[in-house]
């Protein structure tokens, strides 16, 4: 059977396909999209997230209902940008690929959007003092979230301590003060670590030694399996690390799919090449501040 050289593309394409998925499968699952964000998928073109403030005390019942006012908290709306990138393969490059290199470029292919998507989730942790943004406006970590929208109290979630153990406890019982808009306790529980490898080591020693770090003294190691330790290489400087709350971060931190990679194929005849191209519109968004304690550390 003679192969029409208008064909060629139409030849590769299941091949290509098959590699470019099987490559987004096996990458997908060292991804650290699901472990540090709440993934959702969406049909519209933007979603809005508004927040909603606490409500008081339920009191006795003496005849007649005590009606809350529940305060409108900030909104945020978050878009869903396209993203695309293609490759071309020639009919000469595919007659003389006598090495079997275009296999690699699907595979290729498939690790830039995983690297992109990684490293798009990557700038909502690594710009968390300035570029990332709550609803309130501020900076994801600050000194100055205020309570509300009517109310200019604040609370903090910043700091430049090093990671060490006295400091996992400072951050700790910070946590058990965070308040919500009307000073009511939100119990507020840091349950995990996250660092890059400088600090690997250290907060490994921290969450997993039996004695007491840094003391000759044997006491019991109160932090000894509290917490879950995340190392992730997309974090940007070497020193800064967090605690979160992995229960209230599911409601926080959202990645939203509008459109999931998909894997497109063309042809131009009249130059002989063959065409394929990645698609996809995602976007990691943050509605809230009181998941996470950033500590902007320098050493």
């Amino acid at each position: 059977m003679t192969m029409l050289a208008e064909n060629f593309g139409d030849l590769l394409d299941p091949r290509f396909r098959k590699i470019f998925e099987m490559s987004m499968r096996e990458l997908q699952e060292k991804s650290y999209i699901p472990l540090l964000a709440n993934t959702d998928t969406t049909g519209k073109n933007y979603e809005m997230m508004s927040g909603v403030g606490g409500g008081g005390d339920v009191g006795v019942f003496t005849g007649s209902l005590d009606y809350d006012d529940i305060e409108q908290m900030w909104d945020k709306t978050s878009y869903f940008p396209e993203r695309a990138k293609g490759m071309k393969v020639q009919r000469k490059l595919y007659d003389d690929d006598l090495t079997g290199i275009m296999n690699k470029r699907p595979r290729t292919m498939a690790i830039d959007t995983y690297r992109t998507r990684e490293k798009m989730l990557a700038s909502i942790y690594n710009n968390f003092a300035a570029g990332t943004t709550t609803p309130d406006g501020i900076a994801l970590g600050s000194a100055s979230h205020p309570y509300s929208p009517t109310d200019a109290t604040v609370q903090s979630n910043l700091g430049t301590a090093t990671l060490n153990a006295v400091n996992v406890e400072a951050v700790r019982r910070v946590g058990h003060t965070i308040l919500n808009n009307r000073g009511e306790l939100l119990e507020v529980n840091y349950n995990r670590i996250l660092c890059t490898v400088y600090k690997e080591e250290i907060a490994y020693e921290i969450i997993n030694s039996a004695g007491k770090t840094d003391t000759p003294n044997n006491n019991i190691n109160f932090h000894k399996g509290r917490y879950e330790l995340v190392v992730w290489d997309r974090l940007s400087a070497s020193y800064p690390w967090f605690m979160i709350d992995t229960t209230m971060m599911k409601e926080c931190i959202y990645w939203w799919t509008r459109i999931a990679p998909e894997y497109n194929y063309d042809r131009d005849f009249d130059n002989y090449v063959s065409k394929w191209s990645v698609y996809f519109r995602e976007n990691p968004d943050v509605y809230d501040w009181q998941w996470i304690y950033c500590q902007n550390a320098t050493g």
